[in-house]
């Protein structure tokens, strides 16, 4: 799983981080330019991604559990 934060300063994500414990890497985009190229219309939106770097599936908006389970059993 990897994280791409938009368009906010590293000290807030880092607050964020620390917060919440999280171990993921985070990717930073200060200028948006990642969301523009998949075409974000809002935050948060989770994407699966294949090896070859192919979008599989994405949902803007909070994901469930249940969600991130059916998508991940479809890749394998």
């Amino acid at each position: 799983m990897l994280h791409i934060d938009q368009e906010e300063p590293q000290q807030t994500v880092e607050r964020f981080v620390e917060q919440y414990e999280l171990v993921s890497p985070f990717l930073m985009d200060p200028d948006g330019e990642i969301g523009r190229l998949y075409r974000l219309r809002g935050t948060p939106t989770t994407f699966f991604i294949n090896s070859d770097g192919v979008v599989q599936n994405f949902q803007p908006g909070f994901v469930t559990l249940d969600w991130i389970e059916q998508n991940l059993n479809q890749a394998l």
